[in-house]
């Protein structure tokens, strides 16, 4: 089986100390639907980012959340890793802090 992984939205920009919660979906490609195994890195480190799943069928999706809690002002990376018997696809969402004061 085939899977792609997508995010949306693919960037988001979070006051310091804001969070978001984009969604990551997987969708079949072809062949029958295999577990996929999601991983998550984020570069340079910064933003904690976790998975509501980190193992969905294809065409199932997760929710992502990121805390921007002390984390400085930038640009950074998350890239998501979805892994099946037989493929490997990566999606990433961009995230920019800015550097002003506390969420509103």
């Amino acid at each position: 089986a085939n899977f792609s992984v997508t995010a949306t939205p693919a960037s988001v920009t979070l006051n310091q100390g804001g969070a978001a919660s984009p969604t990551i979906a997987t969708a079949l490609v072809s062949g029958s639907a295999d577990t996929v195994d999601l991983a998550v890195s984020v570069s340079p480190g910064g933003p904690s980012v976790t998975l509501g799943s980190y193992s969905v069928a294809a065409g199932a999706s997760a929710v992502m959340n990121i805390n921007a809690s002390g984390v400085g002002p930038g640009t950074y990376t998350v890239t998501v890793t979805g892994t099946d018997a037989t493929n490997t696809h990566t999606t990433t969402v961009t995230v920019s802090v800015t550097g002003h004061g506390h969420k509103r």
